[in-house]
């Protein structure tokens, strides 16, 4: 390595390790709680800042801003006691009791646990070789398995990739979904039956269940601090008269069974945001969904200020959702019972929710169609004018359902991609090492070596499916 280079990098490394240990001054300063009784926390050398910089700054930093989050929406008021009872949790007189507006370290990232995708049946590939969808049965099927549906306006890769493509765009919606339905608030999670689904007897009896029901709310929890592309570890499942929390990590290859629900076209799939969801439970379980009603979409129609799940929960239930436990791990097992409860939330309330946004749905197209100032009438296709809403989140809904897992890969040349060097140098405004640079000279080394570093990290990374954060 060229010397002057050399003792440049040992420069920077020095300076890195005085601010570092300057703002873990700052943290302990501002909150005494975060050292936890063993003095202030301190970096000792250059290689501490590798191995410890994470636990240190990320999570110091990640629970000051969430603290600063709670004590401003204390100050504006829109913290108040919830509507509905959830039963206060007895803590063991030898944990520490957390505090408000802060979680425990060990909740946020247990890195004291052995990582769950070594017990996976199935290895976790994280190869760039294309991944394709492996369903044993193709449930609710109006098409064979393998059929492939051209359509124009389609990416390729979806269509070859999307084994219910065609049950999506082609689905009838039931009659209900057009209806409006008088709302019937939800119990108290203490009134309502609760069950841990973590073998496969109790996937079945679920399953059983779920046959039964019109409409489901599904959520999920995702890791990805301890793995390279992130797995599922919970999905939360509510009918309207019991709430199910599914142990993703134990049934992991049990649960493709689930496409026999997911794909119903006769079952309303209510997911908030289900971008990403979607997504996940195709690379992690092959489960696709037909028939997604999306809150989120449903929020965007009427023209709410705003469009998260916590935000209609205060709306429609009075209920505030735990908001420390927006970073927790949930890998942790057994879930401690503050948390099983914050999962819970997400999906008790959410049909309740979908049937006061349907209300609001039919109402506001209505009130459109009968006011003088609305303009044109709306196209025939739409049929009854009161429905013009819903069928617009329902075809933003089908958009999102349509989303497929892809790998992305790794761009050694020219740096693109969200894990990119060249990506990477831009968000830190490295302008010296990003693409099309000079080759040549202290600029053109530099480059080099950060590529070459950075393949290597993308390399490790994959092998021992960690992620590159």
């Amino acid at each position: 390595m060229d010397p002057a280079f050399a003792r440049d990098l040992d420069g920077f490394s020095s300076r890195v390790l005085s601010l570092t240990n300057k703002v873990l001054g700052l943290v302990s300063t501002a909150d005494k709680k975060s050292s936890r009784g063993k003095g202030k926390a301190k970096l000792e050398s250059q290689d501490d800042i590798v191995d410890n910089f994470h636990s240190f700054i990320v999570d110091s930093m990640d629970q000051l801003l969430e603290r600063t989050d709670i004590c401003l929406d204390e100050y504006l008021g829109r913290i108040k006691p919830p509507a509905i009872t959830v039963n206060p949790t007895v803590q063991p007189s030898k944990k520490k009791a957390v505090t408000r507006g802060y979680t425990e370290p060990v909740v946020q990232h247990a890195a004291h646990l052995q990582k769950p995708q070594l017990s996976f049946k199935r290895k976790v590939e994280n190869n760039e070789s294309p991944w394709y969808p492996s369903l044993p049965h193709k449930y609710n099927a109006q098409v064979p398995l393998g059929h492939i549906y051209h359509d124009t306006d389609a990416d390729p890769n979806e269509i070859a990739t999307h084994p219910y493509r065609y049950e999506i765009t082609h689905i009838s919606y039931p009659e209900r979904m057009f209806e409006s339905v008088v709302t019937s608030p939800p119990k108290d999670f203490s009134e309502t039956p609760f069950t841990w689904v973590a073998t496969p007897d109790d996937l079945q009896s679920m399953l059983s269940k779920l046959r039964q029901v019109t409409e489901i709310a599904v959520d999920l929890e995702h890791h990805s601090y301890r793995s390279y592309a992130g797995f599922l570890c919970l999905m939360q499942i509510s009918t309207r008269g019991e709430d199910f929390m599914v142990d993703t990590l134990a049934l992991r290859d049990e649960l493709v069974e689930l496409n026999e629900i997911f794909t119903n076209p006769k079952i309303v799939k209510v997911f908030h945001g289900a971008e990403s969801d979607i997504v996940w439970l195709q690379q992690d379980f092959n489960i696709y969904v037909v028939n997604l009603f999306d809150t989120f979409h449903a929020s965007k129609a009427l023209e709410f200020p705003r469009h998260g799940l916590s935000n209609l929960l205060e709306m429609y239930c009075d209920f505030t959702p735990d908001k420390r436990y927006q970073l927790a791990d949930w890998r942790i097992r057994p879930l401690p019972q503050e948390m099983l409860d914050y999962a819970r939330s997400d999906t008790h309330f959410l049909l309740y929710i979908y049937d006061n946004l349907r209300n609001a749905l039919l109402d506001r197209a209505q009130s459109r169609a009968q006011s003088p100032s609305s303009g044109s009438p709306p196209p025939a296709s739409i049929g009854n004018p009161a429905h013009a809403l819903i069928k617009q989140v329902l075809s933003r809904s089908e958009e999102t359902s349509l989303r497929t897992y892809q790998k992305e890969d790794y761009d050694a040349e020219g740096g693109s991609g969200s894990n990119g060097w060249d990506t990477l140098a831009r968000k830190w405004n490295k302008g010296a090492l990003l693409a099309g640079g000079p080759g040549v000279g202290v600029a053109g080394l530099q480059r080099a070596v950060y590529r070459a570093v950075h393949k290597w990290r993308e390399t490790v990374a994959r092998e021992d499916d960690e992620s590159t954060r």
